[in-house]
């Protein structure tokens, strides 16, 4: 069989699948590299680990539960080798000719691959160079700057499938720049010295500001910065417009929440719809009701959640008023926002 992984951890496979080999395990979506061996494939996944899938017989997809984190792998004749940072050599599957037994006193080992009944191995005087585990969050229009982590010597450096906006600098191994997208980035850093060379899949997550520093200094710079300064004159501070995911540069006109009815246990209640970031961390958003705009309440038993709605960087929420609208009282509805760490 065949496999491929595209730049989002998921993995493809084509040709012989008559134990699954090919089709592989549909929630893996984490994955950063494969190999396929005789029906059986291995995924290696962001945080080191190895998964297996294809016929178990041999144990071959029984993956040894001390690996830690897994620096080189291969997959053969229904067979698994692997590599950890500690320069161990660890075989499972198939021991056909004692192929899975490794020689006493072996190592360190760099990497190994492994024939029908045979596994080579290159050792080397030290644990294998690598790249230890790593990643990167970016924030989509803020400035970054990250020199890659490295135990071992390297000559230079390279990386494929960069974010975009962002560059690499092949001596020092520094990414910078500003990414332009949101998004999972699986790039490919690889070390050079002499004719050898390590491998690593970094992934970088470039998102949305999840502070308030962080959207500040995407949006605003150093003027006109404050929670409650006003730069765009639309009577919405800057607090809010963080909250609300608007524009802080630009006198929006649409509403900032909508209000409506809502039926429940048949009657008619008060309700306010309003939509937030998903990423934000440092802000309460409070619905508060009241019947003479005096005295307001907030939480249960005053207000009740209706509905949460995944619209991808935002949620759309609507709580509505506990108490109905009888005609006999009035009843207001409003939405307060609170700050609760930082600047």
């Amino acid at each position: 069989s065949v496999l491929a992984l595209n730049g989002k951890g998921y993995v493809t496979g084509w040709g012989d699948d008559w134990q699954g080999e090919s089709s592989g395990p549909t929630k893996l979506t984490d994955l950063v590299a494969v190999a396929a061996g005789e029906s059986l494939s291995l995924g290696l996944t962001q945080d080191g680990q190895i998964r297996a899938w294809g016929w178990d017989i041999y144990d071959a997809t029984t993956v040894p539960a001390d690996m830690g984190e897994v620096v080189h792998f291969s997959a053969s004749y229904y067979r698994g080798t692997a590599t950890g940072t500690d320069g161990k050599l660890r075989v499972w599957g198939n021991g056909s000719y004692e192929v899975a037994n490794v020689p006493p006193g072996l190592g360190p080992v760099q990497m190994a691959h492994g024939g029908n009944y045979h596994v080579v191995a290159l050792v080397g005087s030290n644990a294998p160079d690598h790249f230890p585990l790593t990643r990167i969050r970016m924030v989509k229009g803020l400035p970054m700057n990250h020199q890659v982590s490295f135990v071992g010597t390297a000559d230079r450096f390279s990386a494929m499938a960069l974010p975009p906006g962002i560059s690499f600098d092949t001596i020092t191994g520094t990414f910078s720049g500003t990414p332009t997208e949101a998004g999972r980035f699986n790039v490919r850093v690889t070390a050079e010295k002499g004719f050898s060379r390590v491998t690593r899949i970094i992934p970088f997550d470039s998102g949305l500001p999840r502070n308030f520093g962080e959207w500040r200094a995407v949006h605003l710079g150093s003027t006109g910065n404050g929670a409650m300064d006003d730069p765009d004159g639309d009577s919405v501070p800057n607090l809010m417009e963080y909250a609300l995911n608007r524009n802080p540069l630009a006198a929006e006109q649409g509403p900032l929440v909508s209000q409506d009815t809502v039926m429940a246990n048949g009657q008619t209640h008060l309700a306010l719809t309003y939509d937030r970031p998903k990423e934000i961390t440092d802000v309460r958003w409070i619905v508060e009701v009241s019947s003479d705009l005096s005295s307001w309440s907030s939480g249960n038993p005053a207000t009740a959640t209706t509905s949460i709605v995944d619209q991808g960087n935002t949620l759309r929420v609507t709580t509505r008023d506990a108490a109905p609208l009888t005609g006999a009282v009035p009843r207001f509805i409003r939405l307060r926002v609170e700050k609760t760490t930082g600047n």
